[in-house]
């Protein structure tokens, strides 16, 4: 693809969502590919500083900018985590079934990311199901159970912190 110095807009923001589509595709791809997703970020930022000029003083463009490019980080920051792109692709990687003892399993960390993608109602809905799943698991000492109980245990204080930030909004 060849730009014109003074390419469309729209021709420019279908280039950014192609790259958008393209850092998606890459961190659903196993491997380190941390190189390309860098470039990737490179590019899309060098595309955004574009669009910002164009922009001017315009200062409600500004403002969408801004909000842009905070989602836009945060998106990143999260694709970035196996569970997350593995959450996220299309052909449903991770089934219906293996939700919730993937996200049990799951490190803090990695957790942490995950529980960013459910609604409220949702994660309702997961920790209901992972009680009644470690319920009938077996021996709650188990190392395993222990680890799956404290996972639970971090969705519900993140569910609690969505609670509170819902009311004091």
């Amino acid at each position: 693809m060849e730009l014109e110095p003074n390419a469309d807009s729209e021709v420019i923001l279908k280039l950014k969502e192609d790259l958008d589509r393209a850092y998606e595709t890459v961190c659903g791809l196993m491997g380190d590919l941390d190189q390309i997703r860098q470039a990737i970020r490179r590019l899309v930022a060098t595309i955004m500083a574009a669009v910002r000029r164009g922009a001017g003083a315009d200062a409600a463009a500004l403002a969408r900018l801004d909000d842009e490019e905070a989602a836009r980080a945060l998106h990143y920051r999260l694709r970035d985590h196996p569970l997350v792109a593995a959450l996220l692709r299309p052909d449903d990687l991770i089934g219906a079934d293996a939700l919730l003892p993937t996200l049990l399993s799951a490190g803090p960390e990695a957790l942490a990311a995950a529980l960013q993608l459910f609604t409220p109602e949702q994660l309702g809905q997961l920790i209901q199901d992972g009680h009644r799943l470690l319920a009938s698991a077996g021996d709650p000492g188990q190392p395993r159970l222990r680890e799956a109980a404290q996972r639970l245990a971090e969705m519900e204080r993140h569910a609690a912190a969505l609670a509170d930030d819902h009311s004091a909004n």
